[in-house]
């Protein structure tokens, strides 16, 4: 499942303190 760049961004930052990767691998 490929998301937009912008939103894996957010994930990103948003998991980043959870340091949890969003569901694009």
């Amino acid at each position: 499942m490929y998301v937009c760049v912008q939103c894996i961004n957010k994930c990103v930052k948003y998991h980043r303190r959870k340091r949890v990767l969003p569901t694009a691998a």
